[in-house]
């Protein structure tokens, strides 16, 4: 195997570490949600413990007030199937689909 992604929940450093001293492979650490497909991933040459990279394409990402992740991309879903009260509950007045994560940027963004 040449690649070894982690998505679906929060991986610890420890474990990236010992993955890695076992391994000798990094894992790649991504972020995402049906709703958006992939939102941010690390770069397949830069593998950082701890993080889950960058927003890809035009993924526009924002933290609130709260800590929760809000996000506006062109593959973002276009509202819960035959559901528009769920789908106005989700959405921001400008937009942003509220992911229900928490999150943070750090100065590498």
């Amino acid at each position: 195997m040449r690649l070894f992604v982690s998505g679906s929940a929060p991986l610890s450093t420890p474990i990236w570490e010992e993955f890695k001293s076992r391994t000798g492979h990094a894992i790649l650490e991504r972020y995402g949600m049906t709703e958006a497909q992939v939102i941010c991933s690390n770069l397949y040459d830069d593998r950082r413990p701890g993080t889950v990279g960058k927003p890809i394409g035009d993924t526009k990402l924002r933290i609130n007030d709260e800590g929760g992740i809000e996000i506006q991309s062109s593959s973002l879903f276009a509202g819960y199937w035959k559901n528009p009260k769920k789908t106005a509950e989700e959405f921001t007045e400008d937009g942003y689909f509220i992911t229900g994560d928490i999150g943070a940027v750090d100065e590498d963004g």
